[in-house]
């Protein structure tokens, strides 16, 4: 009954997001970079339950999109960040008030 609930959830969630071109596991990165600045890939990872690689994919459609930007780090060059442009930030405010109902 709970995968039934959530599948339910998520199949307008997901009809939403396509008027918008955006997946639901790019929704899911986009969602997660409001709670800062800026992330580290790693903490995306954690925090959207996504694999590095997967991640990785995902950030370099969204960056293509101009609606995140991905920098190194001036103490690490392994380590990436990963910042809200104005445009992904629109977008979180297009679409955020429709899922949250």
């Amino acid at each position: 009954m709970l995968m039934t609930t959530r599948q339910q959830a998520l199949n307008r969630l997901r009809h939403l997001l396509a008027d918008h071109d955006v997946t639901e596991q790019q929704w899911r990165v986009l969602r997660a970079l409001t709670t800062a600045e800026s992330l580290r890939s790693s903490q995306l990872a954690s925090q959207t339950l996504i694999s590095a690689p997967s991640l990785s994919r995902i950030l370099k459609t969204l960056e293509e999109a101009r609606l995140v930007r991905r920098t190194t780090e001036a103490g690490d060059q392994r380590a990436a960040r990963v910042a809200l442009l104005p445009a992904g930030r629109r977008l979180i405010a297009t679409v955020a008030p429709r899922s949250e109902e």
